[in-house]
This record gives structure tokens, sequence and C-alpha cells, in this order.
């Protein structure tokens, strides 16, 4: 008795599992749609719209603008899709097999596609002004002089699409240079409006978009913004960049395909480079703005290079050690001035408690040894002086009770920022003594020196600011971190 009802169970449960599947095969079958705003386009609504845009008939209005194209997800929908409407516009028959291989021209101007995938079409020309596209993919799919411009892309995809020439200018039509206007000769001459600055004319708004195994040879990217964005095994030959701006790229192309170099003087996130298999792409890159002459961009590979093995290192020691000495103080060598500005800073918040050590009260009780157990900066005459006199340590004081608080400050202020930077160039070797060299402006033959915990703050100063100073001499003149 149990096993028939066993097996009644079973059964039971493979005839529905079998027409929740037909369920949703039909519901993927029904699954794509077509809107004008707030109304859904019938089959035949939208084979005339495409008929139209196949035909790209002069009109006041783009004929699929705001036409909005949803669940496309099985590449053969929107492929036949289209070819009936090419089928319809040349009233053949679908079977024709010399009509399958026939290329089309499509005015998609103002269209909108979410979660649409097109497939295997020829479509040279075509054209995708001001276009959205949401989880869009085109596979397989010729582009050739194909227009994207002022178009917005979240998450759109080419996979193995032939794109030469295809144009994905970022410039906004509001803020593109205005054509001047051919005027009679008895007309008044009108002032044409000045021209937007590059970086005015740069896209508002990023887009996302992913290229893999394309041809990209000769395409315009100019003042686009490009946000994780990948670029893998395509060729990006002769790519003008100009005025672009590129955040978290997957740059991996293929070699001995560099884009137009001099566009890269005006791009923006070189930094930002990342590879996906191999480093190869990136550092071949590099080498061509070595040869080039383009040194600042040739600093930015570098950095983005260092960062990413810095990133994927194993050891938490080494990725930390070259995190703090190497990433925050000069980015790798793409920033070589930060350790200077770094050294600076430090001079000046290292003046603050000298300088308070300066304009405190001595004691007027106890030797020279109990005082010399206290924070203090000593004023210790030469050894071998010109000038005769006093030949005991005294320790630099200003009253400001008895010169004035204003002008006691500022003085106060002068000799601890002059002690400070003592301090930075402390640490000599040999002759080489930035520090010595520095107090010779003094008029006094004396040396100055710190006590207490004033001794431990210049020594740690005079340390981090000769490593600061070599790195800078390393980073500016050198290239270490190749």
């Amino acid at each position: 008795m149990e096993s028939e009802i066993g097996r009644w169970l079973r059964a039971s449960i493979k005839r529905m599992g079998c027409i929740l599947l037909a369920l949703v095969s039909l519901a993927k079958a029904q699954a794509w749609e077509v809107w004008q705003e707030q109304s859904k386009l019938t089959h035949d609504q939208i084979l005339d719209l495409l008929v139209k845009a196949i035909k790209n008939e002069k009109a006041e209005a783009p004929p699929l603008e705001g036409i909005e194209f949803r669940e496309f997800n099985n590449c053969d929908d929107f492929y036949s899709l289209v070819r009936k409407a090419d089928a319809k516009r040349l009233e053949k028959s679908l079977k024709d097999p010399q009509q399958a291989k026939s290329e089309l021209s499509i005015n998609f101007d103002g269209a909108i596609f979410k979660k649409v995938a097109i497939c295997w079409l020829v479509m040279p020309g075509s054209t995708f002004k001001q276009a959205k596209f949401t989880d869009v993919l085109f596979q397989g799919v010729t582009l050739t002089k194909a227009n994207f411009e002022h178009s917005e892309a979240h998450d759109l995809w080419f996979v193995q699409c032939a794109m030469k020439e295809a144009s994905f200018n970022g410039e906004p039509l509001s803020t593109a240079t205005p054509v001047p206007k051919k005027i009679s000769e008895k007309a008044l001459p009108t002032p044409t409006p000045a021209p937007k600055k590059p970086l005015e004319r740069r896209s508002k708004e990023p887009s996302e978009i992913h290229f893999w195994e394309c041809d990209l040879e000769k395409c315009d990217f100019r003042y686009s913004w490009l946000k994780n964005a990948t670029f893998f095994r395509s060729s990006l030959s002769d790519s003008d960049l100009s005025w672009a701006k590129f955040e978290s790229i997957i740059y991996d192309p293929l070699s001995a395909n560099l884009p137009f170099l001099p566009s890269f003087a005006s791009l923006e996130g070189i930094s930002s480079f990342r590879y996906q298999t191999s480093p190869f792409a990136m550092t071949e890159l590099r080498n061509a703005f070595k040869n080039a002459g383009l040194r600042r961009e040739e600093r930015q590979i570098t950095a983005a290079l260092n960062r990413q093995q810095m990133e994927e290192s194993s050891n938490w020691f080494e990725r930390e050690f070259k995190r703090i000495f190497f990433d925050l103080p000069c980015a790798f060598g793409m920033s070589p001035g930060r350790p200077l500005r770094i050294l600076l800073f430090l001079c000046v918040i290292c003046a603050v408690p000298y300088t308070w050590a300066i304009v405190r009260q001595a004691p007027q009780t106890g030797g020279k040894e109990a005082r010399t157990r206290e924070s203090w900066i000593w004023q210790v005459p030469l050894e071998k002086r010109v000038a005769s006199g006093d030949s005991k340590p005294t320790i630099l004081h200003v009253d400001i009770r008895s010169v004035g608080v204003l002008r006691g400050l500022t003085w106060a202020l002068l000799l601890g920022f002059f002690f400070s930077v003592i301090s930075a160039g402390g640490v000599g070797y040999r002759d080489l003594d930035v520090g010595r060299w520095i107090e010779r402006i003094k008029r006094e033959e004396t040396t100055l020196k710190a006590t207490g915990w004033l001794r431990t703050l210049s020594g740690f100063q005079s340390l981090t600011s000769v490593y600061l100073l070599a790195l800078w001499l390393v980073t500016y003149f050198g290239r270490p971190f190749e």
C-alpha cells in the first residue's frame, strides 16, 4: 500500500513539474514587449516602425524615438523581428537565403533597450544617438561606422563585434561647439557663442560598456566617460581617447594594437587601469609612453601596475609595507612631488611643540643637570668659534611679556620653524649635512639641540625627512618602480 502511494506521489510530482516547465517556457517565449510611453504595441505596429527605421526616411523625429524594447533575452527574438521587418519592407519571403545576408542600416536614435540580446545582424552605419541601454548584449553584430554618440549605457556588452570606426563620442548636445550660420552680405554679423572648454564638453553621466574580442580600430571615444568598463582581447588600433574619462577600466586588449598615443595626454583616469589575465598590454602601453616622452602617463601606468600587484599579493606584511612606504608617500612614483609636500607639512606641524618649548617660562631654580632632564631647546656654542664669549649652553627662550605678545609669538614661531627645518635635515652623510648647512644662516656661532621628549621628536622628524627626501630624489629623477 505504501509503495503504491509513493509511486502515485512521484508520478503526480513529475506531472506538476512538466506543467510548470511548459508554463515557464511559454512565458519566456512571450516575454518580450515593445512599448511607446504607456501603451504596448502590437506586432504589426512594431514591424511598421522597424520598416521606417530601416528606410531611415527624413522626418522631424526618428521613427524609434521613445520606443522601449523589453525582455528580448533570446538572440532569436530580436533577430527574427528585424528580419520580418526587412522582409516586409522588400515584400519578400523570410525564407529567401539571399535576403538573410543583406546589410541593414537602421535608425535606432532615441530608442530604449532593456534586457535585450541583439545577435548576428549586419548593421554598418546604424545610428543609436541618444539611445538608452540597460543590460543589453550585442553578439556577433557588424557595427562598422555605427554611431552611439550621446547615448546612455548601463551594463552594455559587445562580444565579437566588428566595430571599426564606430563613434562613442560622449559630448552632450547641450555643450556641443556651435556651428556659425552663413549670413548674407547685407545682414549684420551676429556674435558667435564662445566654444565650450574641453572639460565642459565631456559627458555628464558615466557609461558602463564592455568590449570582448571586438574590432575597435579607429573608434572615437572623445569626451566619453566610461566607468567599470572592459577592453578584453579587443583591437584598439588608432582609437581616439581625447578628453575622455576612464574609471576602473579592465585594460587587456590585443598586443601591437595601441590607441592613438597623443590622445592619452588629455585622458583622465589612466591610473585606474587594471589587467584581467596578463600585464603585458599595460606594460606595452607604458613602454610606448616612455618612447613617446609622455612621462606623466608613464608614471600613471606604473602606479596602476604596482597597485594591482600589491592588492593581489598574498603576503599581508608585504602588501601593507608597500602601501605605507610607497603608495601613500608618492603613489608608486605617480606623484613625485608629494614627498616634499609631506616633508614641508611635517616641518610646520613639528614647529608647534618647538614653539611651545621656546615661549614657556624657564625654571629659575635648579642647576644645569636638573634642567637638562626636562624638554628644552638649547643654544650650544661651537667648539671652534671665532668670537669669544660664554661657552655654557643656554636655553632658547623668548619672553613674550617683555617684548610683547604679538612680536614675541611671531619671533618664537620663526625660531620653532627654523629648528624644525634643521631637524628635518639633521641626518647627514659625511660632508652632506643639510641641517648643518642651514644652521650657517644664524648670526651666532651656536648650534641648536633639544633635550627630553623634544629630542625624541626631533630624531623621529630627522629619520622621516631623510626618507622622504631620498624618495623624492629617486622618483623624480629615476624609475624605481618599473
